[in-house]
Formats: C-alpha cells, structure tokens, sequence
C-alpha cells in the first residue's frame, strides 16, 4: 500500500472510532424512549410525561436572535406548565447528534417542530435508576 492509502484508511479508523460509540448510543431504546415521552408529553398536555423526564431543578435557557440579549434561564419546574397549556398534536422530533460520554450521560441536539415552530435543543441527561432525567437544555428558534 502507498503512503497516502495507509493514511487514508488510518484517518477513516479514527473517525469510525469516533462514531461507534454515538451509533452504540442511537440503540439505547430507554434513552430514545424518554425523548418520545418528550415529545408524547407536548403533544398531548400530559405534565406528568414531562416531569417524568424532566428534573425539576434542572436549568432551560432560551437563546434569542438579538446577539445583544441576554441569555434566559428558569428551572423546568417553572417552565413546564407553559410548555403544556397550548398542546399540538402534531408536535415531533428527531435525534440530530448524539454523544454518550458515560454509560449514564449523554448530550443530545434534538430538532423540535411544536407549536408551528422548529425549536434546536441541546439536551444533557443523566441515566437514574428510575431512568434517564434531563438535567439541562439550551434551546433557540430557528
């Protein structure tokens, strides 16, 4: 083999080192299963299904457009009854990325169509005996 194949194909093991563990991870029916609770949770107005998944003292922030604006941050106690007072039955999402760090952490950007909007979140969950809670989410319009 030639220098460049050798190269080649070692930069193609990299990144598919890099890969196996996020491709591992899309496989893991509980995690999937608590984002469709999610998504069940605003299509329906059922606040139990988000606070199921949902930490109460975890932190939502909201980015704007306006690059001068501030960033806003609540608990998702503080939140989620607004997330559910106007459901839409026709609200989904999807896994964009997603990387395990632990067996019990993950991050995952999640596209988000609710309420005639597409939302982009990132979501940081952590796997308890009860299941996986997200902790954090970060999420902008767009």
């Amino acid at each position: 083999m030639t220098k460049l194949t050798n190269f080649i194909l070692r930069g193609l093991a990299s990144m598919l080192a890099f890969l196996v563990p996020a491709a591992a991870a899309v496989n893991d029916s509980s995690l999937q299963s608590a984002l469709d609770d999610y998504v069940s949770g605003l299509r329906t107005g059922r606040l139990i299904d988000l606070q199921r998944l949902f930490l109460p003292g975890g932190q939502f922030c909201s980015l704007s457009d306006d690059a001068d604006a501030n960033v806003t941050c609540q608990t998702f106690a503080e939140v989620l009854d607004d997330w559910i007072a106007t459901p839409d039955p026709s609200a989904s999402g999807r896994i964009v990325h997603l990387y395990m760090t632990l067996p019990s952490m993950a991050a995952v950007t999640y596209e988000l169509h609710f309420g005639g909007m597409q939302y982009i979140d990132q979501l940081l969950l952590y796997r308890t005996a009860d299941g996986w809670q997200v902790v954090a989410k970060t999420t902008k319009a767009s």
